[in-house]
């Protein structure tokens, strides 16, 4: 792909990667390639000189052509298998895929890249999230306050990291029917019924693909689906619900335990998980056990 400035011209190349059940793809540009090159090489000299031979010839990788003196495409179509070529190496040899942080970056992977339980592995990477999750109105979004963050995208959610070691999602924003993306000077915005997501890219490149990855990712997401779906998971907003909301676990717990001591009839459960042996009540309260007290209640 091609991305012409005023003076200069840039290619970068797209890759498909295959590993166990995922499938992606990055876009990398020649500079990223040769830089990850020379840090491998001086990280792990003895696990890189095993393929130092077969890449050489990439020592001299350039992404600009200066004043857009443009070579022929079968040239760039080389450098693009030779690109290619380079990173499947790398990437397969696992002392540089395990001790050289650049190779996983490079590749979009992250500590929950491969978690099967959130479905499929979309475009992750480092980017100005706001620190709100939305541009405040009338407010100069230089003013806002922004933070790096690494964005990745999951079947049901766009979650974002501190690092992208990192486990423990420091923004989650649950994808649904009525998600938007918008993506206005290098700003894009995810816009769903739950929250609103605003994303600020470094350049104009990353910002179009970021956006055309993003309505490509979600355009068949499963909670996008329209409602008419038979399996779809939600329901209309009905009027006449007695419902409570329990920001402190230990109040939700003691209020559980009392409206099964009062239960007359029958005990509905929905949880995601479910331990029978969890403790209800705290001291000075008498300790009441789940499993215990529904075999008290049959």
């Amino acid at each position: 792909k091609k991305d012409d400035g005023f003076w200069n011209a840039h290619v970068s190349y797209d890759y498909r990667i295959n590993h166990q059940r995922f499938e992606w793809v990055i876009t990398v540009r020649a500079s990223e390639v040769k830089i990850l090159i020379e840090r491998c090489q001086r990280q792990k000299p003895d696990a890189f000189g095993s393929i130092m031979q077969d890449i050489s010839n990439l020592s001299n990788l350039h992404e600009v052509t200066m004043f857009k003196l443009w070579k022929s495409h079968s040239f760039y179509s080389r450098r693009g298998e030779e690109i290619g070529r380079a990173i499947s190496m790398i990437a397969n040899l696992e002392p540089l895929y395990n001790s050289v942080a650049d190779v996983k970056l490079l590749l979009n992977i992250s500590a929950l890249s491969f978690d099967v339980e959130l479905g499929r592995k979309g475009l992750e990477g480092w980017l100005h999230v706001h620190q709100s999750g939305f541009l405040a109105p009338g407010l100069n979004p230089r003013m806002n306050a922004w933070t790096w963050q690494w964005v990745v995208l999951k079947d049901t959610n766009v979650l974002t990291f501190d690092t992208p070691y990192s486990t423990n999602p420091k923004s989650v924003t649950p994808i649904d029917p009525t998600l938007s993306i918008t993506l206005v000077r290098r700003i894009l915005v995810i816009r769903t019924s739950f929250r609103r997501l605003a994303m600020r890219c470094i350049t104009n490149t990353q910002a179009n693909m970021w956006h055309e990855h993003l309505n490509a990712f979600y355009a068949k997401a499963p909670r996008k689906l329209p409602s008419n779906v038979g399996f779809y998971s939600t329901f209309p907003t009905r009027l006449g619900n007695d419902v409570q909301v329990y920001p402190k676990t230990r109040d939700y717990f003691a209020a559980l335990a009392d409206a099964l001591l009062r239960a007359s009839h029958e005990v509905y459960f929905c949880s995601w998980k479910l331990t029978p042996d969890i403790l209800l009540t705290r001291p000075p309260a008498p300790p009441l056990r789940l499993d215990q007290l529904l075999l008290f209640k049959a």
